[in-house]
């Protein structure tokens, strides 16, 4: 095929008769039995396929993203399609590698002349339930790591943006072979059927709510699951941090898609002497970047998705405590809400209950670093991302180790979900198993041992078979036993062997001595 161009995807029903998903899946489960998805050669035109099939409708999915979500190509290029495009080509490039057996070293003496390898291998079918805000993105980079593993592929969109969702099964339905991959679009209805059916694995990304609802589905099938949740994501910013800095990345990351994303800076603490400075840098950032915004013209800037989550956000700024320093000026009827940030909020106030997943930022002051810490370990732990701005590496390394989190930016935000080989996934409530480059494709597949065995051994290995006798006991532990334990029962621990152990015991004094004298014989 010389171009995957699609001029329409009205074909495209806006819900899959609910009768129909059994029969849908059932067409996949049979494409994998049938082993078609073993050969490499089989993926790479499969990835080839889905890479073009995008490429060639860029300008469609532009206008789809436009009409759901009103975002700009700009925005669409660096935040979904070119982390798209090089997913995908790295796949191609590196397949062989990824899928190449793998010797396992360090065997007993046992196992010396047997081949022992890992390998990986398919799940099988596995479903793929993709989020609203980042639809191309966070739909295509799990199906190509899916693809690129061998499995075949249940596909369910989110009925939220329904013209990118439409036109996305639409693209990756003429890219993709019919039996290895299948879409089912609608909401809970064919949510809910869908996940009564066993699968082999499951990836959603969501929220939390609908993450149980998911991991209850998959437990009644036992089948292992991904959840990319989400989480309040905190940004600390210290006093040594550059304010200037601080203040336009903290606004982009929170800018980006009206604050609808999963990683965005959900909110600030900000160390007491440095928070008059930090607030006026960031009006001088919020001016330069919103210069003009207004409800009638926002052509770079995203709207909130419906009327559902506009109320939803709206609530929250209604509900605080805090005061509005920048923004507030929205517009329902148009669900423009630009960036509003709040100051002086604090643990029990409305922005701080759950996850805002909007353009609204609180922020908290503290004193000592260990209240920041401690603030967030003990009111929102675990969440996708922590953002770190700070030149110590004292106080960025106080803070990496007590806060658990999914990712990491220190004096950046967003930017490590986008490093190509670098797992994304988040911990905790923010959810279990990663992806991404080679992360992507050990997600989808089974990483198992394969173990050959020579006959020329069997003679050794007769040390095993009854009857068993002193003797036989003596060599098996000869061949497989444990070695001794180098490791006094007290004292500190040293790796390495004798010899680093007299080093640290301050023996090698004596040992050096020792030798001179001995080695004299010689001279």
């Amino acid at each position: 095929m010389t171009s995957f161009k699609i001029s329409t995807y009205e074909d495209i029903p806006v819900e899959t008769p609910v009768e129909e998903i059994p029969s849908l899946v059932a067409r996949v489960k049979a494409g994998y039995t049938s082993y078609k998805t073993l050969p490499l050669s089989f993926r790479r035109e499969q990835l080839r396929n889905l890479y073009y099939a995008l490429y060639d409708n860029q300008d469609l999915l532009y206008q789809t993203l436009m009409q759901d979500l009103h975002k700009c190509p700009h925005e669409i290029n660096m935040m979904e399609t070119f982390q798209t495009f090089t997913e995908i080509l790295w796949l191609i490039e590196n397949l062989d590698d990824l899928a190449a057996p793998k010797p396992i070293p360090g065997s007993p003496l046992a196992l010396k002349l047997a081949s022992i390898r890992l390998t990986r291998q398919a799940f099988g079918t596995v479903l793929i339930i993709s989020p609203w805000n980042y639809p191309i993105v966070l739909s295509v980079l799990p199906i190509a790591s899916a693809l690129a593993a061998g499995n075949t592929i249940v596909y369910k969109p989110s009925e939220m943006c329904e013209h990118t969702s439409r036109a996305l099964v639409k693209i990756l339905s003429e890219a993709l072979d019919p039996s290895v991959f299948v879409s089912i679009t609608g909401g809970v209805p064919q949510s809910t059927a869908v996940l009564k059916l066993p699968f082999d694995k499951i990836m959603y990304t969501g929220n939390g709510v609908v993450g149980r609802i998911v991991a209850r589905a998959a437990a009644e099938h036992l089948t292992p699951t991904i959840l990319e949740l989400g989480g309040k994501s905190p940004v600390v910013v210290t006093a040594t941090a550059n304010l200037k800095i601080a203040a336009r990345r903290i606004l982009w990351g929170k800018r980006a898609n009206a604050g609808q994303t999963c990683v965005a800076p959900d909110y600030l603490l900000v160390d007491k002497k440095v928070h008059k400075d930090f607030l006026a840098a960031l009006k001088v950032a919020y001016h330069e970047f919103n210069a003009g915004l207004t409800a009638e013209s926002h052509d770079d800037y995203s709207d909130i998705i419906n009327g559902r989550h506009f109320a939803r956000i709206k609530a929250y700024l209604d509900n605080t405590k805090g005061s509005v320093v920048l923004g507030g000026n929205y517009d329902e009827k148009t669900l423009f809400f630009p960036t509003t940030i709040v100051d002086g909020v604090t643990a029990s106030d409305s922005l701080l209950k759950e996850e805002i997943f909007g353009p609204l930022l609180g922020i908290i002051t503290y004193t000592e670093l260990s209240e920041a810490v401690n603030f967030i370990t003990s009111e929102h732990d675990t969440p996708l991302a922590l953002y770190i701005f700070s030149t110590s590496k004292r106080e960025q390394n106080f803070i990496l180790d007590r806060v658990r989190c999914g990712g990491v930016s220190i004096n950046e935000t967003l930017m490590h979900l986008t490093a190509p080989q670098a797992p994304f996934g988040g911990v905790g409530e923010s959810g279990h198993g990663a992806y991404h480059g080679i992360n992507g494709f050990r997600a989808f597949s089974h990483e198992r041992t394969v173990l050959s065995q020579p006959a020329i051994v069997e003679s050794a290995l007769n040390v095993r078979y009854p009857p068993y006798s002193l003797s036989k006991s003596k060599q098996y532990n000869l061949m497989s036993g444990p070695p001794a334990n180098p490791y006094p029962r007290e004292g500190p621990v040293v790796v390495g062997g004798v010899f680093k152990q007299l080093l640290s015991k301050g023996l090698w004094v004596v040992v050096l001595l020792v030798g001179l004298v001995y080695s004299r014989k010689f001279w």
